[in-house]
Protein backbone atom coordinates (compact mmCIF):
# COMPACT_ATOMS: atom_id res chain seq x y z
CA UNK A 1 0.00 0.00 0.00
CA UNK A 2 1.39 3.16 -0.79
CA UNK A 3 1.60 6.03 1.74
CA UNK A 4 -0.37 9.44 0.84
CA UNK A 5 2.70 11.34 1.33
CA UNK A 6 4.93 9.18 -0.42
CA UNK A 7 2.18 9.33 -3.13
CA UNK A 8 1.50 13.24 -3.04
CA UNK A 9 5.61 13.67 -3.01
CA UNK A 10 6.26 10.89 -6.02
CA UNK A 11 4.04 13.14 -8.14
CA UNK A 12 5.48 16.50 -6.97
CA UNK A 13 9.10 15.14 -8.06
CA UNK A 14 8.18 13.52 -11.38
CA UNK A 15 8.42 16.66 -13.69
CA UNK A 16 8.04 14.16 -17.05
CA UNK A 17 4.25 14.19 -17.01
CA UNK A 18 4.66 18.07 -16.26
CA UNK A 19 2.50 17.53 -13.31
CA UNK A 20 3.44 20.02 -10.24
CA UNK A 21 0.68 19.55 -7.79
CA UNK A 22 -0.92 16.83 -6.10
CA UNK A 23 -4.09 14.88 -8.29
CA UNK A 24 -7.45 14.87 -7.40
CA UNK A 25 -7.68 11.41 -7.60
CA UNK A 26 -4.80 8.55 -6.30
CA UNK A 27 -2.91 7.40 -8.92
CA UNK A 28 -3.14 3.85 -9.36
CA UNK A 29 -0.63 1.28 -8.85
CA UNK A 30 0.89 0.75 -11.87
CA UNK A 31 0.80 4.87 -12.39
CA UNK A 32 2.99 5.00 -8.92
CA UNK A 33 5.38 2.46 -9.93
CA UNK A 34 6.32 4.25 -12.79
CA UNK A 35 6.11 7.63 -11.16
CA UNK A 36 8.82 6.04 -8.91
CA UNK A 37 10.94 4.29 -11.66
CA UNK A 38 10.98 7.67 -13.74
CA UNK A 39 12.92 8.81 -10.45
CA UNK A 40 14.52 5.96 -10.93
CA UNK A 41 16.21 7.04 -14.13
CA UNK A 42 13.74 4.83 -15.96
CA UNK A 43 13.08 6.02 -19.56
CA UNK A 44 9.70 4.51 -19.50
CA UNK A 45 9.59 3.38 -23.39
CA UNK A 46 7.76 0.50 -24.10
CA UNK A 47 10.74 -1.68 -25.73
CA UNK A 48 11.99 -1.02 -21.85
CA UNK A 49 9.36 -3.60 -20.11
CA UNK A 50 8.60 -2.89 -16.91
CA UNK A 51 10.71 -1.16 -13.81
CA UNK A 52 13.07 -3.33 -12.41
CA UNK A 53 14.00 -3.56 -8.95
CA UNK A 54 17.26 -1.33 -8.56
CA UNK A 55 15.48 1.65 -10.74
CA UNK A 56 12.41 1.40 -7.90
CA UNK A 57 14.64 1.13 -5.16
CA UNK A 58 16.45 4.19 -6.59
CA UNK A 59 13.65 6.31 -7.15
CA UNK A 60 12.32 4.99 -3.70
CA UNK A 61 15.36 6.76 -2.17
CA UNK A 62 14.66 9.82 -3.85
CA UNK A 63 10.73 9.87 -3.03
CA UNK A 64 11.71 9.29 0.83
CA UNK A 65 14.90 11.99 0.40
CA UNK A 66 11.69 14.55 -0.48
CA UNK A 67 9.62 13.73 2.23
CA UNK A 68 12.35 13.98 4.91
CA UNK A 69 13.21 17.49 3.41
CA UNK A 70 9.71 18.63 3.38
CA UNK A 71 9.35 17.60 7.00
CA UNK A 72 12.84 19.12 7.79
CA UNK A 73 11.64 22.50 6.77
CA UNK A 74 8.22 22.23 8.49
CA UNK A 75 9.59 21.37 11.68
CA UNK A 76 12.35 24.48 11.32
CA UNK A 77 9.27 26.45 10.15
CA UNK A 78 7.11 25.33 13.24
CA UNK A 79 9.68 27.06 15.91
Amino acid sequence: MVIPPRSAASSCLNRRNGMTTVPVSPPTIREVIRQIATLGRSLGRKCDGEPRVKTLRRGLQRVRDFVEGVEHMRAGHAI
